[in-house]
């Protein structure tokens, strides 16, 4: 089996769409999910307007998503694109979706590596 699923431990697991396939919002592309993926690291975020943010972080994705997305959306910090787009858009926390794609399997190579 593979793809995205939420690991259901935490409330922010609402947050996460379950499913084998990203779809992009303008090529109408599919991608594979070519792993099984609860919590883990590489993501995307799925605006409600389809458009597409993808982030990377060494957290888990539910420490990352509680701690750093969801409050700067609820805060309005315009100056991350996140939540600029969100406010801007008339978006709220509660539209917030996410996939997991990818992991990083080594913490030193993701601090090192060039975005």
């Amino acid at each position: 089996m593979t793809g995205t699923f939420p690991c259901l431990q935490f409330h922010q697991c609402n947050n996460v769409l379950k499913g084998d396939m990203i779809h992009h919002p303008y090529s109408g592309r599919q991608y594979p999910i070519k792993d099984f993926f609860t919590c883990d690291t590489s993501y995307v975020i799925k605006c409600p307007c389809g458009l597409l943010y993808v982030g990377e972080t060494t957290q888990a994705i539910k420490d990352r998503i509680l701690s750093t997305d969801k409050s700067t959306i609820r805060c309005k910090n315009l100056l991350l694109p996140i939540p600029y787009h969100f406010a801007t858009a008339g978006h709220n926390v509660s539209q917030l979706r996410l996939q997991v794609i990818g992991w990083i399997s080594n913490m030193r190579q993701a601090l090192l590596t060039p975005f």
